[in-house]
């Protein structure tokens, strides 16, 4: 695609507030290692995904950002605008109690709304046929505020010339880093000052187990290990279509393999393996199933065995020999085996069609801009009105919120003078 000096600018902006969060990351990670933590090396995994996931965003493959613009100009923003919530929020205090339930607690009931949450994340499978729309939606906004001529020539490219699988792929890597964002602003609010207040706490407390105290929920290693393997996918494989089979192949079979297991094993689980008796054959088969429902689906019958096997190893084998969740494991090795078998040609055989939604339905003609004149449409009043409010933010935060930056960067928590 075009490649401008927006793109460029937005594209590094965007890395740039990724690496922070990385670094912010390094105290939990080194204190989990200094408390010998259980989660010590799901941590490694997951600041590891994110590292390459942020190189691979750094260096373009073959002339096309993995996250485009306008879209990464939309990260900064989102990531700025979120960052304006969870202070709001922070003013207002969160004294409710919980609700006592009355009786004894369902079993595993925190288990059950945990592995429902997991289904929240085929949603953005939804999001990868309205690619089209979502670049057609942003084309035909007319008379825009600060939206330059560069950014309706990208996305008039994204939504008329180039392939919508390419770039519905983009929108589930754009959507995997911007839901990680914010969950990590909820982990690392909750790890840092529990005592304050930030969205999304209630359920943190009411979801995270016992082993993810202290340290980066479960969720994390699911989004980044997601986003992990889709960048690794749409690289290596041989079409941006096939890329697109394989991407709904990993996510499905991690989401439904793990959730049918967890969820059946809890509530008829009555047979243990011998071997491990964390875990029941009667889940154990379901996952397997479903792994292979999911990979048949939209890899084929091989696709659809791999995805069995995977679910069942990462079930009742690999927890005996790896420290690794299967948040984890499950999206890497079937990226991993994907790649390889990507490779030969009429090995994926899916039994769906995944179609390019509303494409050619509005001629182009019917479609008309019109940019902002004067100083206000231009790239450098872009650059002045969000770099101005970035250093303000900066030296806001440095002059009454220096103790906590310290703290999140470092983990100390010396005053400083």
């Amino acid at each position: 695609m075009p490649i401008g000096i927006e793109n460029i600018f937005f594209n590094y902006w965007m890395v740039s507030i990724l690496i922070l969060y990385i670094l912010a990351m390094l105290p939990v990670v080194r204190r989990s290692f200094i408390e010998n933590h259980s989660y010590k090396w799901n941590n490694v995994m997951l600041i590891s995904f994110f590292i390459i996931i942020v190189i691979l965003l750094a260096v373009p493959f073959q002339d096309n950002f993995l996250v485009p613009y306008p879209w990464n100009f939309f990260f900064v923003v989102f990531a700025g605008a979120w960052k304006v919530v969870v202070l709001i929020i922070n003013f207002f205090n969160n004294k409710r109690e919980n609700k006592k339930i009355e009786g004894p607690e369902p079993p595993d009931y925190k288990e059950y709304k945990r592995k429902t949450f997991h289904i929240l994340a085929g949603c953005y499978l939804i999001g990868f046929g309205f690619a089209f729309l979502l670049n057609l939606l942003v084309y035909s906004i007319e008379s825009p505020f600060i939206l330059t001529n560069e950014f309706f020539q990208s996305v008039y490219f994204l939504t008329f010339i180039q392939d919508q699988h390419i770039i519905g792929i983009s929108l589930l890597i754009f959507a995997f880093v911007g839901t990680f964002v914010v969950q990590l602003d909820a982990e690392l609010l909750a790890l840092n000052w529990p005592e304050v207040n930030f969205p999304f706490k209630k359920t943190i407390q009411d979801t995270n187990r016992e082993v993810e105290e202290n340290t980066f929920g479960a969720h994390l290693h699911m989004i980044s290990g997601f986003a992990f393997s889709a960048i690794l996918i749409y690289i290596f494989s041989p079409t941006p279509l096939i890329a697109t089979y394989a991407v709904f192949a990993t996510i499905c079979i991690s989401i439904f393999g793990d959730m049918f297991a967890a969820l059946i094993g809890r509530r008829f689980g009555k047979h243990k393996w011998r071997f491990f008796n964390e875990k029941s054959i009667e889940g154990t088969v379901v996952g397997g199933i479903a792994g292979f429902v999911m990979g048949f689906i939209f890899i084929g019958w091989l696709g659809g065995l791999i995805g069995c096997i995977v679910i069942i190893a990462t079930d009742i084998f690999l927890p005996k020999i790896s420290k690794l969740s299967d948040n984890i494991l499950n999206p890497l090795i079937l990226s991993i085996l994907f790649v390889f078998l990507m490779q030969f040609e009429n090995l994926i055989q899916p039994i769906v069609s995944i179609g390019q939604i509303a494409k050619n339905v509005i001629e182009v003609p019917e479609l008309n801009y019109k940019i902002a004149e004067g100083f206000w449409g231009t790239f450098p009043c872009v650059i002045l009105l969000m770099g101005s409010t970035t250093i303000i933010s900066l030296i806001i935060a440095l002059k009454y919120k220096a103790n906590q930056i310290k703290r999140l960067f470092t983990g100390s928590t010396e005053i400083l003078d």
